[in-house]
C-alpha cells in the first residue's frame, strides 16, 4: 500500500531497501551509506556493507526487486545533473539552492518521508503510550526477521548475523563470509519480494535453477 501511494523514486527505493535488509535506521547515517558500500552481485542482487569500518559491520543484501528500485533512483539523480561517484550517499536530500550537492538523507527526514507515505496510503497507526502499533522503520525490521526465522532452510545463526544480532557464543565466534551470508539470504528472496509480479518472476527463476541443478 505504501508503494502504491507514491510515485517518487526515492521513496520507493527507501521502502524496498528497508524491507529487503531489515536494517536499523541509524545504519543509513552512521556512517553514511555511500555508493562505495553497494556492490552488484549474482542473480540481480546487491550487497550492502552496513556500519563499514566498525566492529559492528556486516553485509546486508537487496533482492532483485529492491536492487532495481535503487538503480532507478540513483539513475534519476544522475539524469537530473547530480555527479554520482563512490562517495555519493545512497540516499540523498533533494537538491535546492541552499543545499550542498550529495548531502545525505538524515534520520529525521527518513521518518518524515515514511510518515507521510503511511498517511497517503491510509494506514492507521494507533499510539499506545509512547509507541505506535505500526513502527515507521522497525516494522520493516520485524517483517524481515519473521521471514528469515520462519524459513527452516535458512541457517538460524546467519539469520541473526543478517539482523546484526549478537547470538551467544555463535555470535562471537561465527564469522561467515559474504558469500555464505548471501547463500542464506537467497533462500528468503521469494518471501521478501513485495510486488506479486516480481514474486512470480522470482519463483519461476528459482524453479528453473532447481530444475537445472537436478539435470
Amino acid at each position: 500500500r505504501m508503494l502504491e501511494s507514491t510515485n517518487k523514486l526515492r521513496s520507493k527505493a527507501i521502502i524496498h531497501f528497508l524491507a529487503s535488509t531489515g536494517v536499523r535506521p541509524g545504519s543509513i547515517t552512521d556512517p553514511v551509506l555511500r555508493i562505495k558500500h553497494s556492490e552488484n552481485i549474482s542473480n540481480g542482487c546487491k550487497a550492502i556493507k552496513v556500519y563499514d569500518e566498525s566492529d559492528e559491520g556486516y553485509w546486508s543484501f537487496l533482492t532483485p526487486e529492491a536492487s532495481q528500485a535503487l538503480d532507478d533512483y540513483i539513475n534519476s539523480r544522475s539524469l537530473n545533473g547530480e555527479k554520482i561517484n563512490d562517495e555519493s550517499p545512497i540516499f540523498a536530500n533533494l537538491p535546492d539552492a541552499n543545499r550542498k550537492d550529495n548531502e545525505y538523507l538524515s534520520i529525521a527526514s527518513l521518518y518524515q518521508i515514511l510518515s507521510s507515505i503511511m498517511k497517503q496510503a491510509g494506514i492507521v497507526r494507533i499510539k499506545s503510550g509512547r509507541r505506535y502499533d505500526k513502527p515507521l522503520t522497525y516494522g520493516f525490521r520485524k517483517r524481515f526477521n519473521k521471514i528469515l526465522k520462519l524459513n527452516n532452510d535458512v541457517n538460524s545463526n546467519i539469520a541473526e548475523k543478517l539482523m546484526a544480532h549478537r547470538n551467544g557464543l555463535d555470535g562471537t565466534y561465527l564469522k561467515p563470509t559474504r558469500d555464505e551470508c548471501f547463500k542464506e539470504f537467497s533462500k528468503a528472496i521469494l518471501d521478501l519480494t513485495i510486488d506479486p509480479t516480481e514474486r512470480l518472476k522470482a519463483e519461476k527463476e528459482t524453479l528453473q535453477k532447481e530444475l537445472s541443478e537436478k539435470e
